[in-house]
């Protein structure tokens, strides 16, 4: 038994063209039906907010001129699930030696020591607080970037913050 006969049906029944629609408009119905019971499904997952206090040291004035309020956190050139809340910027503090041999500390005269706080939205229950593809924990080295700075700083903090 051939599988096409010389009429061009498949198996004697149907001819191969007139399968190949049916088979498209299955298709295109099954497709629209799918489209249309799950246009309900999406959802948006309850979010959780925490607070980075980010400690970068020895930084210059331009860096903290140009690091602003609400600026948006910047990963792989993508504005990422962050901004900045606040900045303290005090001057930086060296060790020196005196004459005395002694080790103590004195203000830079050019350099500025930056505390910034970072807000990071999480999905609620998530298991890792991350800031792009950032994990952010206490200790953890952290670029804060944005779409003017980057600048390495530490994480020294991390607090649930309440919007």
């Amino acid at each position: 038994m051939k599988i096409i006969d010389k009429k061009g049906r498949l198996f004697k029944l149907i001819n191969i063209v007139d399968l190949l629609v049916i088979i498209a408009i299955i298709l295109v119905i099954g497709g629209v039906f799918y489209v249309l019971s799950n246009s309900g499904a999406i959802t948006v997952s309850p979010k959780e907010y925490y607070v980075a206090t980010v400690k970068c040291e020895k930084v210059t004035q331009s860096v903290a001129d140009n690091l602003n309020l609400d600026d948006k956190m910047v990963y792989n050139n993508t504005f990422v699930n962050g901004y900045i809340l606040y900045n303290e910027v005090v001057p930086a503090q060296i060790e020196f030696i005196n004459s005395d041999n002694q080790l103590i500390l004195v203000e830079h005269p050019i350099l500025l020591d930056m505390t910034v706080d970072i807000v990071i939205e999480v999905d609620q229950g998530a298991n890792f607080i991350l800031l792009g593809k950032y994990h952010v924990n206490i200790g953890k080295d952290l670029v804060v970037k944005t779409s003017r700075v980057e600048v390495d700083g530490i994480v020294i903090d991390l607090q649930v913050y309440k919007k």
